[in-house]
């Protein structure tokens, strides 16, 4: 009953803003547009109550008892069957199909949403091994005179004026040597074979620039050459 008023509620709306009858019924393939039909308030409950409207062979006059309700013949009670398989029937269905996949994809939407939310957790420690053995040896050599500091962010060491924006200060030097003042004074980079991408090359290259213009010297060391101390240590000494 739920879903014969249903189908019967979308039923009124495409019929009473209907212009012209099903194009592929056979007898009415070819026939005339009709005017659009009035509907009175009682005709309408009755439609949509599902009760069986009594329709009058006679048009309606002043003599003809009030309580009589004058309906169209397309709002006579019709079957399932003729609903589904009218035209109407169709865009009823298509309808109902596409607002229900609307609420499913939304539904879903928000689901995987919220099972994709970022996680968040703290690291073990703020350098990897490799990063630490290269802390040990810069503060064995300079620890007592200059400050030696990991993970040295660009817009903190480096100032820019005019144009463009300073994003691309936000980028991340492996360590820094500072006076007791903090003001820097070399900045070193520790490259392993990720640095050979395309992609991190343009970025040491956009670092190696934004030092240079800012006079501050940048150290890089790879990781594929090992470490030499005494190689390590003339190519700091020189900027100390």
């Amino acid at each position: 009953m739920l879903f014969l008023k249903f189908l019967n509620f979308f039923w009124f709306f495409f019929d009473l803003f209907k212009k012209r009858p099903p194009f592929f019924l056979k007898n009415h393939r070819f026939s005339a547009p009709k005017k659009r039909k009035k509907w009175g308030y009682k005709s309408i409950i009755a439609h949509f109550c599902l009760f069986e409207p009594r329709v009058s062979k006679k048009p309606p006059d002043r003599a003809v008892n009030k309580k009589t309700i004058f309906l169209p013949k397309s709002l006579k009670r019709e079957t399932i069957f003729d609903i589904i398989t009218s035209m109407d029937g169709i865009l009823i269905l298509i309808t109902a199909f596409a607002v229900a996949m609307i609420i499913a994809l939304v539904v879903l939407h928000f689901i995987f949403k919220r099972r994709a939310a970022p996680r968040y957790s703290a690291k073990d420690s703020l350098l990897t091994f490799t990063e630490r053995k290269y802390y040990d040896l810069f503060v064995s050599f300079f620890g007592e005179d200059y400050l030696v500091l990991p993970q040295i962010n660009l817009a903190t060491v480096i100032d820019k004026e005019g144009g463009g924006y300073r994003s691309e200060l936000f980028r991340n030097v492996d360590f820094g040597i500072f006076d007791f003042n903090f003001r820097p004074l070399v900045l070193i980079e520790i490259n392993d074979g990720t640095h050979l991408r395309p992609d991190r090359a343009r970025r040491d290259e956009k670092v190696n620039l934004i030092c240079k213009k800012a006079h501050i010297p940048l150290v890089t060391f790879w990781t594929k050459d090992g470490i030499d101390r005494q190689e390590i240590y003339k190519a700091l000494k020189k900027y100390l």
